[in-house]
């Protein structure tokens, strides 16, 4: 996991080929409406969303295995949770391959708050609880097809 300000998201640029083109996407498009937007094509799309926050109860961890997911708060303050995807042991049902997802029983080892200007990245290694807190978030997600090696 990554967390920084945007501010000095170009130095994480070489942690994947489809890095800059996702900031650039992003820097050239700041105020999309909610929805799914094709960068290059499965490789790489952002997600706009907007919903309520939950509680801690209420925000499983999950993890991916074909994406690595950059979570940007656009306005809202938003908690995560997190714990090495490698610590937990309860899944609450089998991993979904078509929507690329596992939700875990565990509760996170650590929590952090973001806020707009602010970026998480997450890794297929990271287990991460998103959504939390009070009121409405609205965010920008980029999905990063993970590299084969």
């Amino acid at each position: 996991m990554v967390v920084g300000t945007f501010a000095e998201i170009e130095r994480y640029e070489k942690l994947h080929p489809c890095f800059k083109k996702a900031i650039e996407f992003l820097v050239e498009h700041p105020n999309l409406d909610p929805g799914t937007y094709p960068i290059i094509g499965e490789d790489l799309y952002l997600s706009i969303s907007e919903g309520n926050l939950r509680t801690k109860a209420e925000a499983p961890l999950e993890a991916h295995d074909r994406y690595i997911d950059v979570q940007l708060p656009i306005r809202g303050v938003e908690t995560y949770g997190w714990s090495p995807r490698s610590r937990c042991k309860t899944t609450r049902a089998p991993f979904d391959k078509q929507k690329d997802i596992v939700f875990f029983e565990d509760t996170p080892e650590v929590y952090f708050s973001m806020q707009p200007g602010d970026f998480a990245i997450f890794f297929p290694e990271d287990a991460h609880a998103p959504m939390i807190g009070e009121g409405m978030i609205k965010k920008a997600i980029l999905k990063m097809r993970v590299l084969s090696v």
